[in-house]
């Protein structure tokens, strides 16, 4: 991406899907306000530089932490691994999944390591419960 003083927000656009889960609302709000004023505003040059940074330092992090994750092992033993090409898609599926199983079948050790696999947890934390 450019430079943030040359950004507009058309260059901005794309990367709003692609920023911390918790920059994200704040970051589209900031955008649709730009967008609906005037575009020779000197406060609003100032404004649009400041959200590229913003935008740009936030859509940065997702993509270290992206390259971040480190080499992901499924010991194939446990239930929950043998399994997890479905359970990888009912979680693309699904906002929610509810997984049961015995003690010792791997759903507290391996369902973090599945949504990592599916690129889940660079915008932010996963969510588990037991």
């Amino acid at each position: 991406m450019s430079s943030s003083s040359t950004s507009t927000l058309a260059d901005l656009q794309p990367l709003l899907d692609d920023v911390a889960s918790k920059d994200r609302f704040y970051l589209q709000q900031q955008w649709q306000r730009l967008k609906k004023k005037a575009p020779c505003d000197t406060t609003q040059e100032e404004a649009l530089a400041a959200l590229a940074k913003k935008t740009t330092a936030s859509y940065v992090w997702v993509q270290q932490r992206r390259q971040q994750v480190p080499e992901i092992i499924f010991p194939e033993q446990l239930p929950v691994c043998e399994k997890r090409e479905h359970i990888a898609q009912t979680i693309q599926e699904n906002q929610v999944v509810i997984l049961a199983g015995e003690t010792g079948s791997g759903k507290t050790t391996q369902l973090p390591k599945i949504c990592l696999s599916l690129g889940r947890g660079a915008k932010g934390m996963i969510g588990h419960t037991q």
